[in-house]
């Protein structure tokens, strides 16, 4: 009975897969990188980050706003007004990372680092 049957299917899942195997090749024809199979291209991904950058930019002022107003009054200080906090406080945890999620768009790369990497996902 052979003990390797099927092993050449679980290499792509090896502690020693590198980086570089892991990329998505979505070029076309074209040789375009920014260019990708669904036929979206430079100006939509960059119109795509600029609509993300608007989001995190509001997100980030209003959960900051909701983070202010619930902790400096107290009459704030309810048992909904400290779930909206935490919700907020999620939120502004999740926006944070939005600008990465626009350079990695953009880029076409991640250009963190591996530590980041580990760390984004």
């Amino acid at each position: 009975m052979d003990t390797n049957a099927g092993r050449e299917d679980m290499t792509f899942f090896s502690s020693t897969t590198s980086k570089k195997s892991l990329t998505l090749n979505v070029a076309n024809d074209s040789g375009d990188p920014m260019e990708n199979v669904d036929g979206f291209g430079q100006e939509f991904i960059y119109g795509l980050g600029f609509v993300y950058c608007l989001i995190c930019v509001v997100g980030l002022a209003g959960n900051t706003l909701v983070f202010y107003v619930v902790c400096r009054f107290s009459s704030m200080h309810t048992v909904t007004n400290v779930y909206i906090l935490a919700l907020s406080l999620a939120d502004i945890a999740f926006l944070v990372n939005v600008p990465f999620l626009v350079a990695t768009s953009v880029l076409g790369d991640w250009p963190f680092g591996d530590v980041y990497c580990k760390m984004y996902v």
